[in-house]
């Protein structure tokens, strides 16, 4: 099936598609931690997720992130003033 002179261009081939793989998920996953995600987790699953359906999910993924910068934090409400008097 795969004569000896196939095996370099197939090696080569999967190097280049690696490269292509992991070139956007790293820039995708430095957008998600300016975004305020991961800072100090793992980012391992979204080079997985890439790795099995494409850069451009991650892509999706983290433009569909909230900034968590300039989000502001909610006000803590006491729950007791909120409850109707029985």
């Amino acid at each position: 099936m795969f004569t000896p002179n196939t095996l370099p261009l197939i090696l080569v081939v999967l190097l280049i598609y690696f490269i292509l793989l992991i070139a956007p998920t790293s820039l995708y996953v430095e957008a998600a931690r300016e975004k305020g995600y991961y800072q100090n987790k793992s980012t391992a699953y979204l080079y997985v997720i890439a790795a099995f359906f494409t850069p451009f999910t991650v892509g999706l993924y983290v433009a569909g992130l909230p900034d968590r910068r300039i989000l502001p934090e909610a006000p803590k409400q006491n729950l007791t003033d909120d409850l109707p008097a029985i």
